[in-house]
């Protein structure tokens, strides 16, 4: 899947089994959960 840049994003898995995601995104994005609360990836540190 390809998104376009300064767009906001949500990725859902609908079905019944656990998925993997693979997200490819600029260093300076913010991630949220579904609560709207920052993710602070720990590779950013």
């Amino acid at each position: 899947m390809i998104c376009p840049a300064n767009v906001d994003h949500q990725f859902f898995n609908t079905g019944d089994e656990p998925s993997d995601h693979i997200v490819i995104l600029g260093s300076a994005s913010t991630i949220v959960d579904a609560n709207q609360t920052v993710m602070h990836l720990p590779w950013r540190k």
